[in-house]
């Protein structure tokens, strides 16, 4: 039985793909590809799978078995609203009369094709949530129906993109691009960590809130300083994971004894193969 081996903060460190209540299927919301979640059982919140790049093909040994498939996967927290949001945009149903209709949660997480979007009804604060991008009416107690509302979406995209500021200089992984900041002068440098902080957010939303967000700031047709992809490393499809590796494999440096043996004269040499042909 395959497994999915996963690191997460301050938990047991493996989990088996089997556990139903944990591992679940979800349309990412940038893609709307099926894509790997998990639910954590203790304080329930939505886990996003990001697959780790492997420089090579591994496996796993799990006891006395061995895993063919060597992934690691890092479960990161993952605020629920970002799946959501492509799905209440495509539920609203908005026209030239109507503003678009109200649904209620079982409508919103009702779904044929990704079932398990109704074990986000675990998360106890998720309706609470919806408030914070939604227009709600509650006809009767405990009846609360939702509807997207698009200035409620850019304010909450704008209040993640002010926590990111706020603790810019503490992430590892944008080491480069402050370095190249010093290259830059304050206007440049101001436009082009807001550029970043967008592309973050990006990765999470449609392309359409994307632009949304970009113009919002000023940034549709503002100059890049700063060719971000040398500074983060997008994760590879899968599909490309062999060609890279053979890719890679194909630069490797040859080894002195190597070097030696490619310049020497090969006349009069057999190949293997001709060794192992019948007489």
């Amino acid at each position: 039985m395959s497994r999915l081996i996963c690191i997460r903060r301050g938990e047991d460190n493996t989990v088996n793909s089997n556990e139903e209540d944990l591992i679940v299927h979800l349309p990412h919301p940038r893609t709307g590809q099926a894509s790997y979640f998990g639910i954590s059982p203790s304080s329930p919140h939505l886990l996003f799978l990001q697959q780790v790049d492997l420089e090579s093909s591994r496996s796993w040994f799990i006891n006395t078995t061995v895993q063919k498939d060597g992934s690691l996967y890092l479960m990161i927290p993952f605020d629920p609203l970002f799946v959501l949001l492509p799905i209440l945009e495509s539920l609203r149903n908005t026209s030239a009369e109507s503003a678009g209709r109200y649904l209620t949660l079982d409508d919103i997480l009702h779904s044929d094709e990704y079932p398990h979007l109704q074990r986000l009804t675990v998360i106890h604060d998720l309706a609470q949530r919806l408030k914070s991008i939604c227009d709600c009416t509650e006809p009767s107690p405990n009846v609360v129906f939702f509807r997207l509302n698009d200035g409620k979406v850019l304010a909450w995209l704008n209040g993640k993109m002010n926590k990111l500021q706020a603790r810019y200089e503490q992430y590892k992984a944008l080491e480069a691009l402050r370095a190249a900041d010093k290259e830059l002068d304050e206007q440049q440098k101001n436009e082009t960590r807001l550029r970043m902080l967008v592309r973050i957010i990006s990765d999470c939303i449609p392309i359409s809130w994307s632009t949304q967000l970009a113009d919002a700031h000023g940034l549709k047709d503002a100059p890049t300083y700063v060719y971000f992809d040398n500074v983060v490393k997008r994760p590879l499809a899968n599909s490309n994971a062999k060609e890279t590796a053979d890719s890679s494999a194909k630069k490797q440096k040859l080894t002195p004894g190597q070097k030696a043996l490619a310049k020497a004269s090969k006349q009069g040499m057999k190949s293997i193969s001709s060794f192992f042909k019948k007489p």
